[in-house]
């Protein structure tokens, strides 16, 4: 699901159930697909009792997350016709969209992937623009390309 709240200083909670109607143990990566989130705890009740907590958003550094990825992203385990009860609560002060989604990894690992080759263009093109005019100033000591290299540095 997915839901926008506009700018709000305010903290949110969501409640739900996922149940595995299967006989088989499912695997499955809960991720909240926005980076900007700053704090994302998500308290996992089998039953009455807690199963687990988690805590992600962009508060916690990268080398501490469980995925190491952009967004926050938890293995999930659901035994054989278990149901479990999430309680997840968001805060954020920016634009607060919360797109909460259940993959299978490797699906997510694939999309993550295929979402990332604009980005990887973008800087191609602009690693392209550096190394060009990197030649050119170069050869002609302009203090008009030393400058675009700078700002392209900054880019």
């Amino acid at each position: 699901s997915q839901v926008n709240f506009g700018v709000s200083p305010h903290t949110f909670w969501f409640a739900f159930q996922l149940k595995n109607i299967d006989s088989v143990a499912l695997t499955r990566l809960f991720v909240a697909e926005d980076y900007f989130l700053e704090e994302i705890d998500t308290y996992i009740f089998s039953g009455d009792t807690i199963r687990n907590t988690l805590h992600g958003g962009c508060a916690i550094p990268f080398g501490k997350r469980e995925i190491l990825n952009r967004y926050t992203a938890h293995r999930i385990r659901l035994r054989g016709g278990e149901t479990l009860t999430f309680f997840v609560r968001v805060k954020c002060r920016l634009t607060m969209n919360v797109p909460l989604k259940l993959w299978n990894e490797d699906a997510f690992v694939y999309d993550d992937f295929l979402t990332q080759i604009p980005m990887w263009l973008y800087y191609g093109v602009v690693l392209g623009l550096f190394a060009y005019n990197f030649f050119i100033w170069l050869t002609l000591r302009s203090r008009t390309y030393f400058l675009y290299l700078l700002y392209t540095v900054h880019i």
